[in-house]
């Protein structure tokens, strides 16, 4: 193990006892730690000294963590956000299917008519809208990194 890969460790070791939710991510914090300090290292620095300029690039354990909340909370609510349009979707065509098969069985009324059509269009679009959505929202993510 060379010394810049001890002292990542040793740094995302105390990051990890100081702040427990960071656990999942430490090694992406880790890898993004020691490709910083190399590149400062390529540079001419020494390995403390790389690391610590790395790590104090990154932030404090505090806006570390802070950080990681909010991707976490932001991928939770989109995660929501698409489960209740796909989840509402399906309940609108599963009405609608119901409502179209019992009008084929009994007599077509043109108010029940209107009202299977009514009810048909914003389930079939919904989906297409979710989708659509979570694609502009991903473009305007990468965007702005």
């Amino acid at each position: 193990m060379s010394q810049l890969d001890a002292l990542v460790d040793q740094w995302v070791g105390r990051l990890a006892r100081t702040e427990p939710e960071l656990g999942p991510c430490a090694a992406e914090i880790a890898d993004r730690v020691r490709s910083d300090a190399a590149a400062r290292m390529e540079a001419g620095a020494d390995a403390e000294t790389a690391v610590a300029a790395a790590a104090a690039a990154l932030g404090t354990p505090r806006e570390v963590a802070d950080a990681y909340r909010r991707t976490a909370r932001r991928r939770e609510q989109r995660f929501a956000a698409r489960w209740v349009g796909v989840t509402l979707g399906a309940t609108l065509l599963a009405t609608t299917a119901i409502v179209l098969v019992d009008k084929v069985v009994r007599p077509i009324d043109p108010a029940w008519a209107a009202f299977a059509w009514v009810l048909s269009l914003p389930a079939l679009s919904l989906p297409v809208l979710v989708a659509v959505r979570s694609r502009s929202s991903a473009v305007a993510g990468a965007g702005g990194r």
